[in-house]
């Protein structure tokens, strides 16, 4: 895609992650909350666009090839980083520690709009008492999953809490009703979602909200100073105030994804 890529230049190539509740089918026709806002962020901005779904791994792999021009919905991007762009598996950027080491490649994933912010929480099961960051503390080993970046490992090393990652959010809940794990960690409403979804009301109880996540429509390093990249910062910034991305999401799960009141 060149410099001065317009809409002339053929369609911008959007990657959704296959996340239960996010995105469900393939390509174009994939429904859920995550395609409906990349197709809001599309329209918005004037640009023809193709939406492709895939596994997460696939997804670093494809933001991490050479000359590959892509945007992406992702959560891996919290707002007091203090990194350019978030580390992809198996890279390194500048600045970041042990940066200076030979041979490490030095991919990035480019933030370009915030999207959406979601509270984070910890469930434990029923019995297991969660009122403040201490109970966390004392809780064990956490699981989350793999696909939500950096923001939560930051969190849980901060707290000295021991995290597990799963494939997915709800293996992570699976895990705690087995016992083997005491807790799990990740956006607020994807946990209420999926504990209902499953029928896990009765054995996972106590809930503590425990930060925040910011998901951003990104894109690989070399996307991000294209036409493209700045018509889709725009379209992002623009739906993001207007409450578009909110209600997206709340008509899929049925609860908004602001945050009540502060979130400690």
């Amino acid at each position: 895609m060149p410099e001065d890529t317009g809409p002339e230049a053929g369609p911008v190539r959007f990657l959704l992650s296959a996340l239960p509740l996010w995105t469900e089918g393939d390509g174009d026709g994939a429904t859920g909350p995550m395609p409906d806002m990349a197709r809001a962020i599309l329209r918005r901005a004037g640009q023809p666009g193709h939406l492709e779904v895939m596994p997460q791994l696939r997804l670093y792999d494809e933001l991490m090839r050479a000359g590959t021009v892509v945007f992406a919905l992702s959560d891996n991007h919290p707002p007091d980083s203090r990194l350019s762009g978030t580390q992809l598996p198996g890279t390194q950027l500048p600045g970041a520690p042990g940066a200076d080491r030979e041979g490490m490649p030095t991919t990035a994933f480019v933030p370009l709009a915030p999207v959406l912010q979601m509270p984070l929480a910890v469930v434990a099961r029923t019995g297991t008492r969660l009122a403040s960051q201490e109970d966390v503390q004392a809780l064990g080993p956490v699981a989350s999953t793999r696909t939500t970046g950096g923001s939560v490992a930051r969190l849980m090393d901060r707290l000295g809490v021991h995290l597990v990652p799963t494939p997915s959010l709800e293996s992570a809940l699976r895990m705690l009703r087995a016992g083997r794990v005491n807790g799990v960690v990740g956006a607020e409403v994807m946990l209420d979602a999926l504990i209902s979804r499953l029928g896990l009301a009765d054995t996972l109880g106590s809930k503590l909200r425990v930060g925040a996540m910011e998901g951003w429509l990104s894109c690989s390093r070399d996307a991000a100073t294209t036409k493209a990249a700045r018509d889709l910062r725009r379209a992002a910034d623009e739906l993001r105030a207007e409450g578009v991305f909110d209600q997206i999401v709340e008509r899929y799960l049925g609860v908004p994804v602001q945050p009540a009141g502060p979130v400690p």
